[in-house]
């Protein structure tokens, strides 16, 4: 009996494969989407373990400070010189190498224009043969004037073997270049030779080496500034043991182990630590988009259960006679489960080699990047779309198990759907469960109390939405005449329950997580842009070289341009006496009109004779108070000023004109004769003013000031940074969420095509009794879009208020939100999700309507 069953199993898919089609497809796209997302960990994993590994190629083990082996890179604390003396004189070692490394800027000429890359300086080891990668050309630098650079960076870069650098002359770096941040010396660099970089994009990409000890004598003297033990430079230390056979155990046992200033690993460990800590950033987005294809899978499970609920319910009479032929009710169950599992399965299998396919695709035509085409994720696609097809199909499998031969045969395609009291108590648990935990979540300030609650409520609510559905096709029904295509609509929609709420789930998720994402777009939007006035409050805000000449005229010819509502110039006066200002200490003279007309919200930005205006937040960092007094210099002497602070977050010292007059006359100050200090440009533009006219008055004031339009900084700048962003962000997650909203669509043309099969002999009925193809047409269509419109309306609400909660959840972090709805969003999803819903159903519905009432009555019998 059981190979018949199989039979009968293979039988149905091959027989019904043109209904299985949809149900296939949406398999087909989840399984892609997990496997893609799981090859892309899997490729940044493997690619990071590649890069990370080329720096241990000749090393034994790795010697580590605590906060490096937390820290990108190794860039953490030194180690103890102590420690790594004691290493290096111990008789297992033959030889270390200590990575002092510190940033600098490589200049370069670059097609007759000077360029210039940050790049990481490192010392070269003393024994070139500890070196961990291969020379692609050239030679190890020989002397103190030669540099050793990447491979990948003089291909991008446009560098080679011979061309000059120029980087920063440590030698000739003193404390006081360092203390007062001025200009290193520079000192020209000849590249020796290129090291290979196996890995594309390589982590040691932007690493340069030299000759000798220079990083080393930096670090010293940055430490020597900074208060530090001098002789502390490394934070790792690569080791290369006399012995192969040595161990790390070995080498430990020769140190103190009290000393828990030092880790020491082994290079396997090592790595694995370095991945760990690389890519612990990326994890956070494959959760999020694993969590994507999660939600994929749920709308597919819609599907397949939909499908084979109705297909079981139609199977009725075959059933029944396999029971009477002698097979057991779990051999029933199972056959259905291996139906379920045998389509998951060979659809999941088509999304998987997709998938691959397109990676392969991406491996050959991009080198810059590593693929992978690991196993693993396909297995684990493979494995999860089986089971998730076969668990969605385990209720109308035990709807089978349960069903007596007798009642199969008499009610095979006349039962009417049974109320599921357990998916109601189940609805009602989460719910229940979800607004205790929201509660919870709120009132103690616990973040991940909101979001399970989330997840709770939204889960309760998908499982209850067919009971409010019926409740309200219901009610419309009342007000719609019974033989009107909108009455035989809602007729149709309570008369298959099962497809109706199929469809009402998967249009209701869709809106609702579009609703919750937009509530949540337009509130981090207007919550940053309403932030930036707190740390940027001019619109418009540049430092300009100019002259006295310039300057006088400059204020004036910034008025006359279009869209420039407010502007001010502030002249360099003098400088304070103050032992930390986090902004300078130049003293800027405006005219107090001009700037408190810039930001007229604020009352504390006008200017008093004889006072200093500071922010709140450079008072508290120099440990002022107001009130009290600042010595200022001008090219006049100096004078006692009052302190004066303000809520405004401006990043410079000003005085009116009349102090500003009294310090330094019509002159400007300068702390360096030849060095005159840059004159400060506010302004602001029109409120109601244009994205283009915006572009061209910040055009036109770039001309005025010789500046680039991306140096004239401030809200402005900072805003349209803000929209940039969040609008990315919103269309890249919408994207994503795309693939949910592409599964929906199938799902409801496929609930359509089994309703229609399903109703053929209502159809027919319908059709001998006078109504037309069109007509028919319409009602289906009208059917449809009676549910998508309920479904849709709650998936807003319901979307909405799910988002406001989530957000709760950055609040009980500390964020400060101001609430904000996307109206256009909003009633651009309720279109959409009714346009979706109808385009989906149309072509079901016309062919349904085709059908001529003899063939389907024929069907039927």
């Amino acid at each position: 009996m059981s190979t018949t069953l199989r039979t009968v199993a293979n039988s149905q898919l091959r027989t019904q494969r043109l209904r299985f089609a949809l149900t296939r497809l949406g398999v087909a796209i989840a399984a892609f989407f997990m496997c893609a997302v799981l090859l892309l960990n899997s490729s940044i994993t493997e690619s990071t373990r590649l890069s990370i590994a080329e720096m241990y190629n000749k090393t034994d083990a790795v010697l580590q400070s605590p906060t490096a082996a937390e820290a990108y890179r190794g860039q953490g604390l030194p180690l103890d010189s102590a420690v790594v003396e004691e290493v290096k004189q111990s008789p297992l070692v033959d030889s270390i190498w200590p990575l002092t490394t510190t940033y600098d800027n490589m200049r370069y000429d670059r097609q007759g224009v000077t360029d210039y890359q940050t790049v990481t300086r490192f010392d070269l080891p003393q024994d070139v043969s500890s070196f961990p990668f291969e020379l692609a050309e050239g030679s190890f630098p020989q002397s103190a004037d030669q540099v050793l650079i990447s491979s990948l960076d003089a291909r991008e870069r446009g560098l080679s073997v011979g061309q000059e650098v120029k980087l920063s002359d440590w030698e000739k770096t003193t404390e006081e270049m360092i203390t007062t941040e001025q200009e290193y010396p520079q000192r020209t660099y000849v590249i020796s030779g290129i090291y290979q970089l196996e890995a594309p994009r390589s982590q040691m990409q932007g690493s340069i080496f030299t000759v000798g000890s220079h990083t080393a004598a930096y670090q010293r003297l940055m430490n020597t500034v900074l208060g530090q033990n001098p002789e502390n430079l490394a934070p790792t230390v690569l080791i290369k043991f006399k012995d192969p056979s040595t161990t790390v155990v070995d080498l430990t046992r020769e140190l103190d182990p009290s000393n828990a200033s030092y880790q020491l690993l082994n290079v396997d460990d090592q790595i694995q630590q370095d991945v760990k800590v690389n890519i612990d950033g990326i994890n956070y987005l494959i959760t999020v988009l694993l969590s994507f294809a999660a939600l994929a899978l749920f709308m597919a499970a819609f599907i397949i259960s939909n499908t084979f609920q109705v297909l079981a319910q139609q199977r009725g009479k075959e059933l029944a006679l396999l029971r009477v032929l002698g097979a057991k009710r779990g051999q029933l169950a199972r056959m259905l489960l291996s139906e379920a599992a045998l389509l998951g399965s060979t659809s999941a299998l088509a999304g998987i080699a997709t998938s691959y396919l397109v990676a392969f695709i991406l491996k050959v035509s991009n080198e810059d990047f590593y693929i992978s085409l690991a196993w693993l994720p396909a297995i684990l696609a493979l494995l999860v779309c089986t089971v998730v097809t076969a668990l969605s199909a385990l209720p109308p499998a035990l709807k089978a198990y349960r069903t007596a031969p007798l009642q199969a045969l008499t009610t095979a395609e006349e039962a009417a759907p049974k109320r599921s009291f357990r998916m109601l108590a189940l609805g009602l648990l989460a719910l229940l469960a979800g607004g205790a935990l929201a509660l919870v979540g709120v009132s103690t300030v616990q973040p991940l109390a909101i979001v399970s609650s989330t997840f709770l409520l939204a889960l309760g609510s998908i499982i209850l939405l067919p009971l409010p559905l019926v409740v309200l096709l219901k009610l419309s029904g009342r007000f719609l005449p019974s033989h009107s295509a909108g009455g035989l609509a809602v007729a149709g929609a309570l008369q298959s329950r099962t497809q109706t709420a199929a469809t009402g789930r998967m249009v209701y998720t869709c809106v609702a997580l579009v609703a919750a994402l937009l509530t949540g777009y337009a509130t981090v939007q207007v919550t940053s842009l309403k932030d930036v006035e707190s740390y940027s409050p001019f619109e418009i805000s540049a430092k300009v070289q100019l002259d006295e000449g310039k300057a006088s005229s400059l204020a004036d010819e910034i008025s006359q341009v279009a869209g420039v509502n407010h502007r001010a110039l502030g002249l360099p006066q003098g400088q304070a006496a103050l032992d930390d200002a986090p902004h300078g200490l130049e003293v800027y003279s405006f005219n107090d009109q001009d700037l408190a007309a810039l930001w007229p919200s604020s009352s504390t930005l006008d200017l008093e004779d004889g006072h200093l205006l500071i922010s709140q937040t450079d008072a508290d960092s120099a440990g002022l108070a107001a009130s009290e007094k600042v010595s200022v210099t001008g090219e006049l002497g100096s004078r006692d000023l009052t302190v004066q602070v303000t809520d405004a977050a401006i990043d410079f010292l000003a005085v009116n004109t009349v102090t500003g007059q009294q310090l330094s006359g019509s002159s400007t100050y300068s702390a360096e004769p030849g060095k005159p200090a840059p004159h400060i440009l506010l302004a602001s533009l029109t409120p109601d003013i244009n994205r283009i006219s915006q572009a061209d008055a910040l055009s036109q004031i770039a001309q005025l000031t010789d500046l680039d339009p991306s140096q004239l900084s401030g809200a402005l700048q900072a805003r349209e940074a803000i929209l940039e962003n969040t609008r990315i962000g919103f269309y890249v997650a919408l994207g994503i969420l795309g693939i949910t909203l592409l599964i929906s669509v199938v799902g409801i043309a496929n609930t359509q095509v089994l309703s229609a099969h399903q109703r053929r002999r209502q159809h027919a009925l319908l059709r001998s009794l006078g109504l037309s193809r069109k007509a028919l047409s319409a009602v289906l269509t009208r059917e449809i879009l009676a549910v998508g419109l309920i479904a849709v309306s709650m998936g807003l609400l319901v979307g909405v208020s799910l988002g406001l909660l989530l957000l709760q959840a950055f609040v009980a972090e500390g964020a400060v939100l101001t609430y904000a709805f996307a109206w256009q969003g909003l009633v651009a999803t309720w279109i959409g999700g009714l346009t979706l819903a109808w385009l989906a159903a149309s072509l079901p519905a016309y062919k349904a309507a085709g059908v001529p009432p003899v063939a389907a009555l024929r069907q039927v019998t």
